[in-house]
């Protein structure tokens, strides 16, 4: 049985956690969870100028078929990195890119990195999920 005090603290109890859910950046879990996808720090710059970002990424178990790209830029260089098929099943998964600049080569130093995952839908023509994140590189041999 609820007594007057109980019921008066009640309608109180029930605004303050609304105004929680409000006004508070998401939840503890939310603010701790992995971000979707990562680019790491340091790549790798291999003898026939080749560059290999890696990074991590996770997407949601039901997802349609998601894709991963990725890309580095080295001053007026850019280097579209091999694609692939990401696994979706709601867990942490590294991921590998390679691939060479178009014209010139990279050298090692300061370089970005990008990545971008992407989730396409069954029978629409584009993707309906991006996901990028972006990276001030280290590339080393």
């Amino acid at each position: 049985m609820i007594n007057a005090r109980r019921a008066a603290v009640l309608p109180s109890l029930a605004l303050a956690a609304a105004l929680s859910a409000v006004l508070l950046p998401g939840t503890a879990l939310a603010q701790f969870a992995p971000a979707p996808l990562t680019v790491d720090s340091t790549a790798r710059l291999a003898a026939d100028g080749s560059v290999t970002l890696t990074g991590t990424y996770t997407c949601a178990p039901g997802s349609g078929p998601v894709l991963l790209d990725a890309e580095a830029f080295q001053g007026d260089r850019h280097a579209d990195l091999e694609g692939s098929l990401a696994v979706c099943d709601g867990r942490i998964h590294t991921w590998s890119a390679t691939g060479r600049p178009g014209s010139g080569s990279f050298g090692p130093g300061a370089a970005r990195g990008e990545a971008v995952l992407m989730e396409l839908s069954k029978g629409l023509p584009f993707p309906v999920g991006v996901r990028t994140a972006h990276a001030e590189l280290t590339l080393s041999r």
